[in-house]
């Protein structure tokens, strides 16, 4: 460091040096040694370590408020207070010698209280002083968390397939490899498109969904056409009804807040029906695990359409609009299972 600390710029006039030292381990009070610790630089570096070394021992001393305890060492002097003396000075703090109690420091004399320190073999059990006594803990249920995501909902034991629909041949993949932009481009065009507009211009709209999400090898036509079975089956299924796609769900159900989106929400004057798209690939005897699996998701968002409504959501169905199939799932205490075939008309 040269010249004094300026706070506006405190990394100025600053510097860090390096001085190797060729000897390594050996080589002590040789020629450079001794040249170096004589020199200018030498003296400036031991006097500003003998000055931190003074700062540091004074806080460790005036730190203490009842008892200052010193432990030198059995034989030989406490080298680390000689940073008090000066060079050829008398020092300025002696322990008292064998058999004595006083401490000298400079012109002062103080009464110690001096113990001889010895380890033993033998184990001397020592006396806690109980200051205070904790109370015993008491066990705490685990805090649920306050969101509670529809889509981790689990609990596959307790429903089944009550219905199956089928809705037409499995449409063609061909090579597409990321099955999650599939879903997606497929939820966007089942969501999108109106049967009632010009065929080319929803192929048109379905196309540029399919490019939006980067998926090859599935035709917007087929997509077209998995909107068009789906529609078939809503119309002979619910033909009075309202049918609204991607409504958002927002509910208190048991002290946790739900919220997610529902795929398709259908209403009728009996109440609710919902509908959720799971674009799954797999063959016909993996169907039923994975409409399953998604039943508990499906019930959270019926109980939070019921407690928004007042109404019965009692119709849920898994469409896997790739395999051409319409699930319907329920609790384990439902009616037989039955199976149905809807056909384009």
């Amino acid at each position: 460091m040269d010249g004094a600390l300026d706070w506006r710029q405190p990394l100025a006039n600053r510097w860090i040096r390096y001085w190797p030292w060729p000897y390594g381990l050996s080589g002590a009070g040789n020629d450079l040694e001794v040249s170096a610790a004589d020199s200018a630089l030498g003296r400036a570096a031991w006097h500003r370590a003998i000055q931190e070394d003074t700062r540091l021992l004074y806080v460790g001393v005036t730190r203490a408020r009842d008892y200052l305890v010193f432990a030198p060492p059995a034989k030989g002097a406490l080298n680390w207070l000689k940073v008090l003396d000066e060079t050829d000075g008398p020092s300025r703090l002696t322990f008292p010698p064998e058999g004595d109690n006083l401490i000298h420091v400079g012109d002062e004399t103080f009464v110690a209280d001096v113990r001889p320190l010895t380890a033993g073999d033998d184990v001397a059990a020592r006396a806690v002083k109980q200051t205070y006594v904790r109370p015993a803990a008491v066990e705490v249920p685990p805090a649920i968390p306050l969101h509670l995501r529809p889509s981790a909902a689990r609990g596959e034991a307790g429903w089944r397939i009550v219905e199956t629909l089928d809705l037409g041949p499995r449409l063609r993949l061909d090579g597409v490899s990321d099955m999650a932009s599939l879903g997606e481009a497929v939820h966007a065009i089942l969501a999108y498109d109106d049967p009632n507009r010009a065929p080319a211009v929803r192929e048109a709209d379905a196309q540029t969904i399919l490019d939006r999400w980067g998926v090859a090898g599935f035709s917007a036509r087929d997509a077209i056409a998995a909107s068009d079975r789906l529609h078939v089956a809503m119309n002979g299924r619910w033909p009075q009804s309202q049918r609204t796609p991607e409504v958002p769900v927002s509910a208190t159900l048991g002290g946790q807040l739900v919220n997610g989106r529902i795929d398709l929400l259908i209403e009728t004057a009996a109440g609710f029906a919902i509908i959720d798209h799971k674009s799954f690939p797999g063959s016909p005897d993996q169907w039923v695990d994975r409409a399953i699996h998604y039943a508990p998701q499906l019930a959270l968002y019926a109980e939070a359409v019921q407690a928004a409504t007042g109404r019965p959501c009692d119709e849920l169905f898994i469409h896997m609009p790739i395999v051409g199939a319409l699930l319907r799932v329920a609790a384990a205490a439902g009616d037989p299972p039955v199976s149905a075939e809807v056909l384009p008309s």
